[in-house]
């Protein structure tokens, strides 16, 4: 995750694929009994950064394209006129002037 992240897309995986290190990492914390020292910490953080990268990259579990759909950018006439238009059809529904709409 050392390069530079350009577009979108690349950083919502690189997110990602964090989270899921990190929850790799917190999973493993139950494993002690394959204590190793230092080596075997420091293989286990490699073997988590690669096993996440791969699952990122193969679809993950979801949380990338959430967020490339919150980042990436749309234009905000078309939803402010979606919007507009949809509080227009529904205040000229079928109801009766000067009656509230039942709810129940």
């Amino acid at each position: 995750m050392s390069a530079k992240i350009n577009d979108v897309s690349q950083a919502a995986q690189s997110l990602e694929a964090y989270f899921l290190r990190r929850v790799l990492a917190e999973v493993r914390t139950s494993d002690e009994a394959q204590d190793g020292g230092f080596a075997g910490g420091m293989f286990k953080e490699m073997l988590d950064e690669s096993l996440s990268d791969a699952m990122s990259k193969a679809g993950g579990v979801g949380i990338a394209q959430v967020v490339e759909r919150q980042l990436k950018p749309t234009p905000t006439h078309t939803s402010h006129h979606a919007a507009a238009k949809a509080y227009k059809d529904s205040a000229s529904s079928s109801i009766e002037p000067g009656r509230p709409k039942d709810w129940r």
